[in-house]
């Protein structure tokens, strides 16, 4: 995964990720696990206003429990107030961002496009089609093309007024 791509998944810009390995004094490893780290680094260094080192040992103790649990990352003193963390919504957002990341930053078809084959009907017979309606039908004029589409309309009609 590149950096882009992870960037992407995180949230975050790539000079973040640059800054936050700086800061770390270590490379993030690119895997689906450090998305889900980094990501939730990010929310709560972005939106909490954690400090990184408190961020980091956060994240990693959240993501160490269940999957599905509320995780409380912060509490008052009293108890009268927490910040909750639904660990399956955030494991959904991040999956969801991901994908995401993925498909955004999926390369470009390098080079020229192909050419179109010459001849249609050798086209669509090496592809593995049946080609021998689309010859008669090929064959016919567009008169009788059209009394035969006539007909299949009235034949379509008279259905209708059955039911």
């Amino acid at each position: 995964m590149t950096r882009d791509v992870f960037a992407l998944a995180v949230r975050a810009t790539p000079a973040w990720i640059i800054n936050t390995e700086r800061l770390l004094g270590h490379a993030i490893p690119r895997t689906e696990h450090s998305v889900r780290l980094y990501a939730l680094i990010r929310m709560l260094q972005h939106s909490f206003g954690f400090a990184l080192p408190d961020a980091v040992s956060t994240a990693r103790r959240a993501l160490s429990g269940p999957d599905d649990a509320l995780f409380v990352a912060r509490e008052s003193v009293d108890g009268s107030a927490s910040l909750l963390i639904d660990m399956a919504r955030f494991h959904l957002n991040v999956s969801i961002a991901l994908s995401s990341a993925k498909y955004r930053a999926a390369p470009k078809a390098r080079g020229r496009m192909p050419n179109r084959p010459k001849d249609p009907v050798a086209a669509a017979a090496a592809y593995g089609e049946d080609i021998s309606q689309m010859k008669y039908n090929l064959a016919r004029s567009p008169a009788v093309l059209l009394e035969s589409a006539d007909e299949d309309a009235a034949f379509v009609r008279a259905i209708r007024f059955v039911r």
